[in-house]
């Protein structure tokens, strides 16, 4: 046992709140950390971007959001890290020529250069708590969105069809998920366009729009709309061809195409209060500056130099974490008293407390692979709740950290 209890404390997660409304808050908020919105902007909140150097090396850089201690090589990647996505526990990332996507924890550790192979070459990334979405760009009208549970399971690398990404070279053809789960959407940099589609309760995509936002036909400009990121009542993209972030409302989708200027760049994320976006140039006569933008939501106080970096650097994506990666770390006890204090029904508490109860035992007489079957039980039966006598975000926060601490010990 004590070969994993080292690992298991350094996993990161949304440290207890005191009150029942603070910690729901807490908790949605720590499934819902993803590109597309994030709901808080904290001094220990972090910026994170994938680029590739001069000599092809990948890496993902981390900042705090308030621009301060950047590290362009927070994190080592396997090849050409086109897209980055975060969640409570996790960062993920694409390994675009490998067809893979990497996963290590937010503190950088227990990385995972294949954590999931996919049949195509995976791009942008979502995540909505249940699921974790990826472009595969193809032929025109042929690229393709891919998802996966969110633990890996049931990949379906054509989830949704008929988009036409940008296939000239390393950029993020990026995909957002809103806050409420209801819709995705997607940048078709071939055709200057936005995509969207529907996602029902069960997870399934309909009334599939691949032109929702209308930016190059509409226009007749040179529209390469790239890395996209929702608020929740704007669609934000980074336009490779108009060299500008570009925004529409969600409810009116007529866009703005001057909405901030920028260098060329491919990323864009967003939290509560800000946008941000990458400004990268290669130039083979000299160095060039990368750098990351942040502006207010509606475009003042823009600040081009935000983040300086390191020159001839190739940035790509960007993802916005929401600040909940202090203690404590995902453990038995934290669920226990999550369970314990959040004012369940009786016979509901009870029922998952046994299994808790149970795996912390085993873990405490060394039969781990019976605690791995106390925690599987236990996650089946908040899935189970979940909507009914759990709350939608506040069960998928419960799996969330029951899956990191099964991974912990080994299951």
């Amino acid at each position: 046992m004590s070969g994993t209890s080292g690992l298991v404390e350094t996993m990161p997660f949304a440290s207890r709140l005191r009150s029942m409304l603070g910690r729901r808050a807490a908790l949605a908020l720590a499934v819902l950390v993803v590109v597309t919105g994030v709901l808080a902007t904290r001094a220990d909140a972090f910026i994170y971007w994938t680029s590739t150097g001069a000599g092809g090396a990948g890496s993902i850089g981390r900042a705090n959001t308030d621009g301060s201690d950047p590290n362009n090589t927070f994190l080592s990647t396997q090849g050409d890290p086109v897209g980055v996505a975060v969640d409570s526990v996790y960062i993920y990332w694409t390994n675009l020529r490998e067809g893979t996507i990497g996963r290590a924890f937010l503190n950088g550790s227990n990385a995972n250069q294949s954590w999931l192979t996919v049949g195509g070459n995976p791009e942008g990334l979502a995540l909505d708590g249940h699921h974790i979405y990826w472009t595969n760009a193809g032929n025109a009208g042929q690229s393709t969105i891919g998802r996966a549970d969110i633990n890996g399971g049931n990949v379906d690398d054509n989830f949704i069809t008929g988009a036409s990404f940008d296939t000239g070279g390393d950029v993020t053809n990026g995909v957002a998920v809103d806050k409420t789960r209801t819709h995705i959407y997607w940048g078709n940099g071939s055709d200057g366009t936005i995509g969207i589609a529907n996602l029902n309760g069960n997870g399934a995509a309909s009334q599939i729009n691949q032109s929702y936002v209308n930016i190059g036909p509409r226009f007749n400009i040179n529209s390469v709309p790239l890395g996209v990121a929702v608020s929740p009542d704007t669609i934000f993209w980074a336009d490779g061809g108009l060299r500008v972030v570009g925004r529409a409302s969600i409810t009116i989708p007529f866009p703005d195409t001057s909405f901030i200027p920028t260098d060329e760049g491919s990323g864009v994320a967003v939290d509560n209060a800000f946008v941000y976006w990458t400004n990268s140039i290669l130039s083979a006569g000299g160095p060039e500056l990368s750098s990351i933008g942040r502006a207010d939501l509606d475009g003042q106080h823009a600040n081009k130099q935000f983040i300086n970096l390191p020159p001839n650097i190739n940035l790509l994506a960007l993802a916005v974490d929401a600040g909940l990666t202090t203690t404590p770390p995902p453990s038995i006890e934290h669920l226990i008293a999550e369970v314990t204090d959040e004012g369940l029904p009786h016979g509901t508490a009870n029922s998952l407390l046994a299994k808790l109860d149970n795996a912390q035992r085993k873990v405490a007489d060394g039969k781990l692979a019976a605690a791995c079957g106390s925690l599987g039980a236990y996650i089946n039966e908040v899935q189970a709740q979940s909507g009914k006598k759990l709350e939608t975000e506040y069960a998928d926060a419960l799996v969330l950290e029951a899956t990191a601490v099964r991974e912990g010990i080994g299951c």
